[in-house]
């Protein structure tokens, strides 16, 4: 173990509380080591630096979370081959949060909806973090322990099972991973060595961790082939990129990228980065990144609103069609199965002061067409839960510090939108949820009994028809098909072409029918009534085969 201390042990804690403590020798300057006979699996210990007794930040298992013993875990593998995802294909994504996905809010119980996704017809799921953290609830990305998926979802067990069913049921499975930072509560590593982490390079969340410390490294690397190797994950998602500092010769993101392509059926690495930098691909090696472009041109058209991040959006058709012929807001990037779209996502949803969803915010005949419209195009899509079916349930910032950093967090998040008009009256801001109140994440629990009631029975229908069209198809099944996006008006006429076969998207943002000059044949329409003798109505959107 390498550590800056003086005096390393391991504390063996028996069932009865009995403590046993086992000497680390110090090998060379910065390493203790030894081989400490009796451990076996179930074992549960603690790490003592020096006088301090800590949880072993590197441990598998955290059986009662960061402020606990470590269980020693056996090496794993998965039951069922993995189902490496193929981003040419342009697959389909379903992001989802383990704690709010079910009502139980577990591995388990997430494990039974995947007959649901399956009939949905997407390709992969996307776990948000499940590393631990302290408290019950959290979206994830306070995490301490990154190789220790969260006790309070079920332990790793029920992850394996988890991700075993959906290989078994051919879906691929894809989990979010948090590089750039540590959570503020129960991170244990400076205990370890300090100049694992940087202060010359501060965030958000305190020091940067140091990726040229050997160990530091070691741990990227390790969560890459744990998850992969032993829990048999598809691919990561890595949290802002753009965030992840490494001085390196190699950048860390690079290094991983390279071990990925090494494995057999080698996992995808998508970032989440706001660089809009086609060095993603050509230096660091991912295989796609978020595009969120699309997701604020269709938002700000959509509703007029301009705050925050969506100031330099304009709500026009021409910056929506700017965005579709471009990949995003930079130069035009041609592999546009590398970018991923979406309509919402945890962050454009949680990060709104009242959680609202995408179906809440949009009428419901625009939110129909823009629905088409993300399927429509070559872009890999992404869905968050209940999306497909227009859940109205909010899905707010929730967390479970201990009481002086959560009244600390809570205040920071009203604050936080204090120069957004609607929130500038303090009695207006006091309105904000408190993040750490349980109602605030028991508020965002799915109610899976909307799927089968009318508005959403329709709705969830749409979806299923665009993802069937989108794999079936000969045209939109080919992220290489010619794509030509034009407005007429306040028409937007998106076009994709493939051996002479052409499919064409019409979507009428105006307020009153418009003559669709391009014949065809309907292929799917944002409502039964959408085309009538070439007319398309008002806020609606029709794919044509031409």
């Amino acid at each position: 173990m390498p550590t800056h201390a003086s005096e390393v042990s391991v504390v063996l804690v028996a069932p009865d509380g009995t403590r046993r403590v086992r000497a680390l020798p110090r090998v060379r300057p910065g390493l203790h080591e030894a081989v400490v006979a009796g451990i076996g699996a179930g074992t549960r210990y603690l790490l003592r630096i020096d006088d301090r007794e800590v949880p072993d930040p590197f441990a598998r298992s955290l059986p009662e979370g960061p402020y606990a013993p470590a269980e020693v875990l056996p090496p794993r593998s998965p039951s069922t081959p993995r189902r490496p995802i193929d981003m040419k294909r342009a697959p389909v994504i379903y992001e989802l949060h383990v704690g709010t996905f079910t009502r139980e809010g577990t591995f388990a119980a997430a494990r039974e909806k995947l007959p649901h996704l399956v009939e949905l017809g997407v390709d992969a799921i996307e776990l948000m973090p499940v590393a631990s953290f302290p408290g019950a609830r959290g979206w994830g990305y306070d995490g301490v322990a990154l190789l220790a998926p969260h006790a309070a979802y079920g332990g790793p067990d029920e992850l394996a099972s988890l991700v075993d069913e959906a290989h078994r049921l051919r879906l691929s499975v894809l989990l979010d991973v948090v590089l750039n930072h540590f959570g503020p509560d129960a991170n244990w590593l400076p205990a370890i060595d300090p100049s694992l982490f940087d202060e010359d390079e501060p965030t958000p969340w305190g020091a940067a961790p140091r990726f040229s410390h050997p160990a530091m490294r070691a741990l990227a690397r390790e969560v890459l082939r744990l998850y992969v190797v032993e829990y048999g994950f598809d691919g990561l998602r890595l949290d802002a990129t753009h965030a992840i500092v490494d001085r390196s010769a190699t950048h860390v993101i690079a290094e991983l990228s390279q071990l990925a392509r090494g494995m057999p059926g080698p996992p995808v690495l998508i970032a989440e980065d706001e660089r809009r930098d086609p060095m993603l691909f050509d230096r660091l090696r991912l295989d796609a990144t978020w595009a969120d472009d699309f997701h604020h041109a269709v938002h700000v058209l959509l509703t007029g609103e301009r705050d925050g991040y969506y100031a330099p959006y304009e709500p026009t058709l021409s910056t929506l069609a700017d965005v579709l012929r471009a990949g995003w807001r930079g130069p035009t990037h041609g592999d546009r199965e590398r970018l991923v779209y979406c309509l919402e996502n945890h962050d454009q949803t949680g990060n709104r002061a009242m959680g609202d969803r995408f179906w809440s915010l949009a009428r419901d005949e625009d939110a129909r067409a823009a629905t088409l419209l993300a399927f429509f195009a070559p872009s890999s899509v992404l869905l968050f839960q209940g999306q497909e079916w227009g859940t109205r349930v909010p899905f707010l910032y929730f967390t479970d510090h201990e009481p002086e950093l959560g009244a600390k967090v809570s205040e920071g998040r009203r604050a936080e939108f204090a120069e957004f008009p609607a929130f500038r009256d303090p009695a207006a801001r006091a309105r904000i949820p408190d993040p750490q109140d349980q109602r605030t994440f028991e508020r965002g629990k799915l109610d899976w009994s909307e799927r089968d009631r009318a508005p959403h029975d329709a709705i969830l229908a749409l979806h299923r028809a665009a993802i069937a069209l989108r794999r079936s198809d000969p045209v939109l099944c080919d992220p290489s098909a010619e794509l030509q996006v034009a407005r007429h008006g306040e028409m937007l006429i998106v076009t994709r072409a493939l051996r002479g076969a052409r499919r064409v998207l019409a979507w009428n943002l105006g307020h009153e029918p418009r003559e669709l000059r391009a014949g065809g044949r309907v292929l799917l329409a944002s409502r039964e009534d959408a085309l009538h003798e070439m007319h398309l109505a008002a806020r609606c959107a029709v794919i044509l085969a031409c």
